[in-house]
């Protein structure tokens, strides 16, 4: 896993950080927009870019029906794909590796 993650961009990062803290329930766009500073295309790009990536065959993250606002989809991490703890503790590694 930690390989993988080590080609993710600063911008996938960021967002697979959001969904690893909130991981116990689905997010919209709408509502992840606001938290890090994406929107429209390129913040579709980034879910789209996460929702492709596989592992163990299975996707990173995962649709969760239509969002309540009627715009876009809600997002939830897949944690029958990864483990949810190492994993935050290598997507804040890398983050830092960002701030030097």
């Amino acid at each position: 896993m930690g390989r993988k993650l080590a080609y993710f961009s600063q911008s996938q990062l960021l967002l697979l950080e959001l969904l690893l803290e909130n991981k116990d329930r689905a997010m919209g766009v709408i509502e992840i927009s606001h938290r890090i500073k994406f929107k429209g295309e390129s913040l579709g790009g980034l879910i789209s870019s996460l929702a492709r990536n596989k592992f163990h065959g299975n996707a990173l993250i995962e649709p969760w029906g239509r969002d309540n606002g009627g715009v876009g989809m809600r997002w939830k991490i897949n944690s029958k794909t990864i483990d949810l703890e190492i994993s935050k503790k290598e997507v804040k590694r890398l983050l830092e590796g960002y701030k030097k």
